[in-house]
């Protein structure tokens, strides 16, 4: 019995969603992100007898899966530009917080686009997906130690980019320290 028998239609769901919400901020329209997962879901299932539940979770594995079909189709495309919607609103808040949380949500975007792709790739794995470093160690092909690292360079260049007074200037170090990590 494989890890694919057990698997309800909300967790088939949930790993399409992950999926997905990792295609659209690589590939920006909705369409091509869901092609992109489309693509990888039938990779996985043609490859299911290949999933070795020791090296990692399914939803890593189904996330490189995704990711490589999305850097694929870019570099097929030449298009190497990301944006993504950053903006987590709580439904039950007023307007005013509403706004605020939206221009804090675009700041957070507009220095996440400034950064280079391979920061950008693992804070959103971390910090959006929630995978754990050995998940993103699989989807990255890296050493865990290496995604420690590379995410504490990433959230301390996001941390910089957001406190410069000006988003266009270098990203400022001095007021890292006092700041809690992301």
């Amino acid at each position: 019995m494989s890890v694919f028998d057990d698997l309800t239609h909300d967790e088939m769901r949930q790993l399409a969603d992950h999926g997905f919400s990792l295609a659209k901020r690589f590939m920006r329209v909705s369409e091509d992100a869901a092609d992109m997962v489309q693509e990888a879901w039938l990779q996985m299932w043609n490859s299911r007898d290949r999933f070795d539940p020791s090296r990692g979770s399914l939803r890593s594995w189904f996330l490189t899966m995704v990711r490589s079909r999305c850097l694929d189709q870019l570099r097929r495309s030449r298009s190497s530009s990301l944006e993504a919607d950053w903006a987590v609103v709580d439904p039950e808040s007023g307007p005013a917080e509403r706004a605020s949380a939206s221009d804090e949500a675009s700041r957070v975007r507009a220095c996440l686009n400034q950064m280079p792709e391979d920061a950008r790739e693992i804070l959103v794995l971390r910090d959006f997906h929630g995978l754990s470093y050995r998940e993103i160690a699989g989807v990255l092909s890296i050493p865990q130690g290496t995604v420690m690292s590379r995410l504490h360079r990433a959230r301390n260049d996001l941390r910089a980019r957001f406190d410069a007074p000006n988003q266009d200037s270098a990203p400022a170090t001095s007021s890292l320290a006092a700041k809690e990590p992301l």
